[in-house]
């Protein structure tokens, strides 16, 4: 999944000067039809907008950023130059992190002193409350450094389309010190659902050894709520009403959604929006990995809560991409399609190299390691063996022309990697098969090389008004022309895949039940 240079073809057979090709025009034309061994690989500006869609479409400086403080580092091929080279303008980006420009900006009129007299005259009686927005909602920061453990929460608003899991609201809850967005789906604002809603985050914080010590809310608290945080020996703080600048959770929401947003608008166009609540997982992992850390800037977010994220185990991708499944032979007929065709809604992050995907067919979910992913608005990343050869090249001739001293400083690690590249190196020397036939040499042709201007990528609008008028309701009401959803079943790979190493335990089933309040 790594391209290893930026012109694929770069390495062109050579032609001996001496015997010039004896090829006339007509044999030139006819060689159209021997293509031989043609293998497909990937160019940079695929990897990079694979990448990108992978983590929601953030806005590249952001993704520059996060690239640079190394949170990133397991992603493959991910670096720096990649993203700032080959990442081509993204409609889905824009279509999440647009704001409206900006005031006395290029203005036709010289007027600059007259503002800054009227800027002083104002600060210096009432300093207005928009000042805080430009420090990016720090103005909470002496109330939190006062208090460790202090987490914001908040609720946004009802989301346009019901889920299949009876889910309308998004509770976020904003922990200070590591700088975390916490998400979770809730189907409703009763007590039950808000208390339930807290007694998960707050075992979710201290499962990873975070208390909470400090709870700072809206001034709309209920008894109920306010019983619970006091049992968990958590103190609360009500916001002054109509004064949404102290709670940090309003600032939260706001780059959650833009976040959000933004990974919806890369979706298939046949994908059920009715699923958006499986997506909340991915853009909660996604979001705290572009976030750093207040206690140690060298972390992320995501890495202070679970640990350092491994690409190559727990793989993603983007949301709501078509996909095939692989059926089983005892899972299948003699004649059936290999396959089942599935969408992609979240990681599996306690299986090894598997996805979970929704079968539209069955209206069941499904954790697989045999999979074809069918991206629209990218291509999956791929890699041929003579750019794994020259990538075991590569690495193979920077440790070489390193001095002694510098290889007595590597790492054990460094010297594994060393150790690692040789064996590669080695082995697609040695074991390589000859072709079987011999490929009809061609005369070169003039390279193409890639647009001087890399054109944006595509996206889709799932959730304007016109297509939320044309999703159909979820309601449990068995109507003439509403059938009420069943239970929606998880399903395990059988255990007799190879594929999967997570496939030693038997068949799982977990119900989850969608009945209205």
């Amino acid at each position: 999944m790594i391209p290893i240079t930026d012109k694929p073809n770069a390495i062109q057979p050579t032609i001996n000067q001496t015997s010039p090709p004896t090829h006339n025009f007509d044999t030139i034309n006819s060689a159209k039809e021997f293509a031989t061994n043609t293998i497909q690989t990937s160019t940079m500006e695929e990897l990079a907008k694979y990448y990108h869609q992978c983590l929601l479409s953030p806005p590249k400086l952001t993704l520059l950023q996060s690239i640079n403080n190394q949170p990133l580092r397991t992603f493959p091929g991910l670096t720096y130059g990649l993203i700032s080279k080959h990442l081509p303008p993204s409609t889905a980006t824009d279509k999440g992190h647009m704001k409206q420009r900006k005031q006395n900006i290029r203005s036709t009129r010289s007027n600059k002193t007259d503002i800054q007299h009227a800027k002083f005259e104002v600060m210096d009686m009432h300093p207005p409350r928009q000042m805080c927005a430009a420090l990016d909602m720090f103005c909470f920061a002496a109330l939190a450094d006062a208090n460790e453990g202090i987490m914001y929460t908040d609720l946004t608003g009802k989301f346009p389309v019901r889920s299949y899991k009876n889910n309308q609201y998004v509770f976020v809850a904003y922990f200070y010190s590591l700088n975390a967005i916490i998400v979770r789906p809730m189907p409703n604002r009763t007590d039950n659902a808000m208390v339930a809603t807290f007694k998960d985050i707050i075992e979710h914080l201290k499962s990873c050894g975070h208390q909470p010590q400090l709870n700072v809310m809206d001034n709309e608290c209920s008894k109920a709520v306010k019983t619970y945080i006091n049992s968990e020996n958590i103190n609360i703080q009500l916001v002054e009403p109509h004064d949404h600048r102290v709670n940090a959770a309003e600032r939260a929401i706001q780059t959650f959604k833009h976040h959000f947003i933004a990974g919806l608008a890369t979706v298939d166009i046949d994908f059920p929006i009715q699923l958006w609540d499986e997506f909340l997982p991915q853009a909660q992992m996604t979001l705290n990995m572009l976030r750093t850390s207040r206690q140690n800037p060298n972390k992320t977010a995501y890495e202070e809560l679970h640990g350092q994220f491994d690409f190559n185990k727990t793989p993603i991708a983007p949301l709501g991409t078509r996909a095939l499944i692989y059926d089983d032979p005892d899972s299948r007929t003699s004649w059936a399609p290999h396959g089942t065709d599935a969408f992609y809604v979240s990681p599996a992050l306690l299986h090894y190299r598997c996805l979970r995907f929704f079968n539209p067919e069955s209206r069941s979910f499904r954790t697989s390691g045999s999979y074809k992913l069918y991206p629209t608005h990218c291509t999956n990343p791929s890699i041929s063996q003579a750019d794994l050869t020259l990538q075991a090249a590569n690495e193979l001739c920077k440790t070489l022309q390193m001095s002694h001293a510098q290889k007595m400083m590597l790492s054990t690690q460094q010297k594994l990697q060393h150790t690692k590249a040789l064996n590669e190196l080695t082995d697609i020397i040695t074991n390589s098969t000859p072709p079987r036939v011999v490929p009809i040499e061609t005369p070169p042709l003039e390279p193409v090389g890639p647009p001087r201007v890399n054109a944006p990528s595509t996206s889709v609008n799932p959730t304007s008004p016109n297509n939320i008028y044309k999703t159909k309701l979820v309601h449990q009401r068995k109507t003439r022309s509403n059938t009420p959803m069943p239970t929606i079943i998880e399903e395990i790979e059988p255990p007799n895949n190879t594929t999967n190493r997570s496939n030693n335990q038997p068949k799982v089933t977990i119900t989850t039940p969608t009945t209205l309040p």
